[in-house]
């Protein structure tokens, strides 16, 4: 009997043979981001892309009852185009502010701010959802996000019902950055530089009509930003500047009240992620609260406390949808590591980035932060074993192996792609890392209890906070310390291109040392 198969047939039933089940799902889940990210960088019509989408749904139906061998292809195809859909969907323009945008009468809009408002130096600025547009006796209801910039006083809080009257624009790009871009992954259209503000409703908190699920959040994350405040208050009682804003940052999020040239420090050595919420930074500072939690714990319990922390974490510092997905990241690779099984939470990882790339695919392209988090969380899983076959015989004395660990495998995960964006490279970023984290656990919990103790009876919050503030000199010290070299940073501008062979030549090095990848 004669067997006349092409080298495609071949291929595909070789395919079939070779890849397990959840190897096809995360191909799949691949094709899909494939998909949004071709998207968000050729234009497609939304006709066109739409159309052919769906004669290859129709395609695959039609072969997969005749030759079951060529659906594979034909089905990848489809959730290419379905990603190109999904983007094509979200990339329209949602803002209801067109018609009242460079017109010459008044235009009133009131909202309430939904995030709480960043304090600089000399301005505040805030996302105010407005409800309603007000121009010419004409009422409209809406339901946009507008960036308002303001003076410093007052200051506003979440959920404060304003009533705002100025000029409304639309965000412009400048130099090679697309703001537009950047702001509409988070539903920004509309900005507004110093209008007019008004509270109103201060007596009737809910005199706008919300539905039942914005008044429960509302008043929920008023209660936390409250809390937060009263928090940071103490905190800022018990310990002196700056260690208290630095403890607020890493504790919180919160980096309004961080000096200027303590911020240059931070971005010199490359530890400014010490204040921001990434999956790189949640792994870590998981993992050394974790064995914290194992001198009193057994593993299991360990890790669930460690959750928890995680997630009273995240919803003090207010739930945004940036920390949400850092949490979801950090908590899985986490995860990885109870388990023992690194390679098992790949599709868990891919499947959770690409959930959220579902949910709002402006952040496969436009969100740096996001990038930056699944690249670092993808290199903890897989270049870090192999980085770890280096530094057997070395100790882990106060966790130094797992964090020169954890830090050399998150930078080679993500140095060109950082480079890319922020065209500096810092060469003392990893010993600054690997000699500051360790402390930041430990002046994180005596920050937290005294910040705690601080509201219960002051002396007793500012006894801890002694500690707290020992912890965070160390750490400061070496920031600035490294800060002063002045070889710290330099200037690198790399061209897309050289990314892309770095990616290519690093996924090559990982598939030699891990052929079941």
């Amino acid at each position: 009997m004669k067997y006349d198969l092409s080298w495609k047939r071949y291929l595909v039933i070789v395919l079939h043979m070779i890849l397990s089940r959840s190897k096809i799902f995360l191909i799949c889940l691949l094709a899909f981001i494939f998909g949004v990210g071709l998207g968000s960088f050729v234009n497609v019509a939304e006709k066109a892309a739409l159309i052919i989408f769906l004669v290859l749904g129709i395609l695959f139906l039609g072969v997969g009852l005749v030759d079951k061998s060529k659906s594979l292809w034909i089905f990848l195809l489809v959730i290419v185009f379905a990603g190109i859909v999904r983007f094509n969907i979200e990339k329209t323009n949602r803002a209801q502010f067109d018609g009242f945008i460079g017109v010459n009468f008044a235009v009133t809009v009131r909202g309430y701010i939904n995030d709480q408002p960043q304090i600089f130096e000399d301005k505040q600025r805030f996302i105010f959802k407005a409800e309603q547009i007000i121009a010419n006796d004409l009422v409209v209801s809406v339901a946009d996000n507008i960036l308002i910039t303001s003076d410093l006083y007052p200051k506003y809080n979440f959920g404060d019902i304003l009533e705002i009257e100025g000029e409304f624009q639309k965000p412009t790009s400048f130099d090679d950055f697309d703001y537009a871009a950047y702001l509409a992954k988070d539903d920004i259209y509309v900005l507004s530089y110093y209008p007019k503000i008004k509270k109103i409703c201060e007596d009737k908190p809910n005199c706008l009509t919300h539905s039942f699920a914005t008044t429960l959040k509302n008043d929920f994350f008023r209660i936390v930003f409250n809390w937060k405040q009263k928090f940071e208050n103490s905190l800022n009682y018990s310990v002196n500047e700056p260690n208290a804003s630095f403890l607020n940052g890493v504790i919180l999020g919160s980096r309004s009240n961080i000096p200027i040239d303590l911020k240059e420090d931070f971005k010199k050595t490359g530890t400014s992620h010490i204040f921001a919420i990434s999956g790189w930074n949640i792994t870590i500072i998981g993992q050394i609260i974790g064995g914290f939690f194992l001198l009193f714990f057994r593993r299991p319990v360990a890790f669930w406390f460690t959750v928890g922390v995680i997630a009273t974490f995240v919803l003090l510092t207010g739930a945004s949808a940036s920390v949400v997905r850092a949490a979801v990241m950090g908590v899985l690779v986490l995860l990885a590591y109870k388990e023992g099984r690194f390679y098992n939470a790949t599709n868990a990882v891919v499947f959770a980035g690409a959930l959220m790339i579902l949910v709002n695919p402006k952040i496969l392209r436009f969100d740096v932060g996001f990038q930056l988090s699944f690249l670092a969380t993808l290199g903890l899983l897989y270049i870090g074993p192999v980085i770890e076959r280096f530094f057997k015989r070395l100790p882990s004395l106060f966790k130094f192996k797992e964090n020169l660990i954890a830090t050399l495998s998150a930078t080679v995960a993500i140095l060109p792609l950082a480079i890319f964006y922020f065209r500096q490279f810092s060469i003392v970023s990893v010993p600054t890392n690997i000699l500051v984290l360790p402390a930041i656990p430990w002046a994180m919990l005596f920050g937290f209890l005294s910040g705690i103790l601080g509201l219960l009876f002051n002396p007793l919050g500012q006894a801890v906070g002694w500690t707290a503030w020992l912890f965070s000199f160390y750490a400061l010290g070496i920031i600035k310390l490294f800060a002063k070299l002045s070889f710290a940073v330099f200037e690198v501008r790399w061209h897309w291109v050289v990314v892309f062979v770095y990616y290519v030549i690093l996924s090559f090095v990982l598939r030699r040392n891990f052929k079941q990848i």
